[in-house]
């Protein structure tokens, strides 16, 4: 997740950006997007929030950026265009996105990640509002963007590691001595490893690169089951249901709503209902 992003890197965050609304009924071209005089000048992270309609992001290049890899270190992106133009022209086009395969993107990794081989002017990036639209970018060179990945792979191979462990263990427990509450804890940490693995970049990158609908899936049913289980867990191993029968009851509300919102995601996977599972999850 974006927790592992900040490995020691030296990384050049790109600050200055700027941004031109879209209409979704009157679609501009990227050579119309181009020479557009309208553009709205802004410093620091381009985080936009739900916003549920189009934008165009330009980031100017600097001098120095050539040979460098432009890195947006957000894997929650859904879907979204990138331009390397020069003099006018397009020099290159990428359509990429959580919603797209591995393969979509010029370079494999947890993030989204554009090698800038030859010297560009601008970078155009054209969301289509399905998500948060946040986009913390920076230049850095190979060297640098190779320890960083090495760095996320280690952190990445611990946790799920650690993860597997505990819920081999707990499910050791649950078949050694009977007690519920090891099973629904073993339910929870796994489900919160299928939920970070699309979440983090690791499951798109490794385990189904050229299957996105997934994504969406595990994103979904992963945090149901983290939901689900977690209350599942607290009712069972704090007893509550006879201790606080208020509590139980407030605590299946929240299960069923998890599973409630879920669902919604998986029918209809824009940014309206993530919001609303954030909610519900208390984040």
């Amino acid at each position: 997740m974006c927790v592992f992003g900040s490995i020691g890197t030296r990384a050049e965050p790109l600050t200055h950006y700027e941004l031109l609304n879209a209409d979704p009924e009157h679609p501009l071209t990227i050579e119309q997007v181009i020479v557009r005089s309208d553009w709205q000048s802004h410093e620091g992270v381009a985080s936009l929030g739900f916003i549920g309609h189009p934008v165009w992001i330009r980031y100017p290049m600097p001098i120095d950026h050539e040979g460098k890899i432009f890195n947006i270190n957000n894997p929650w992106l859904e879907r979204f265009d990138v331009y390397l133009v020069k003099d006018g022209a397009v020099q290159q086009h990428y359509l990429t996105g959580r919603r797209e395969p591995t393969s979509a993107g010029p370079i494999a990794a947890t993030t989204f990640a554009f090698p800038l081989n030859e010297p560009v002017e601008a970078i155009y990036i054209y969301d289509r509002g399905l998500a948060a639209v946040r986009y913390p970018v920076d230049l850095q060179s190979p060297a640098v963007f190779l320890r960083m990945s090495d760095g996320l792979n280690l952190l990445h191979g611990l946790y799920y590691g650690i993860a597997f462990i505990m819920v081999l263990y707990n499910i050791a427990l649950f078949i050694g001595i009977r007690d519920r509450a090891y099973l629904f804890y073993s339910l929870y940490a796994a489900s919160l490893m299928i939920f970070l693995s699309g979440a983090d970049g690791v499951g798109p990158l490794y385990v189904w690169p050229e299957t996105p609908i997934i994504n969406s899936l595990v994103l979904s049913i992963g945090w149901a089951g983290v939901m689900v289980f977690l209350c599942a867990f607290a009712i069972s191993f704090l007893e509550l249901d006879r201790e606080s029968p208020t509590l139980t009851k407030a605590l299946n509300v929240l299960q069923i709503s998890a599973v409630v919102t879920a669902v919604i995601t998986i029918i209809k996977p824009h940014a309206v209902p993530f919001t609303i599972q954030s909610v519900v999850s208390g984040c």
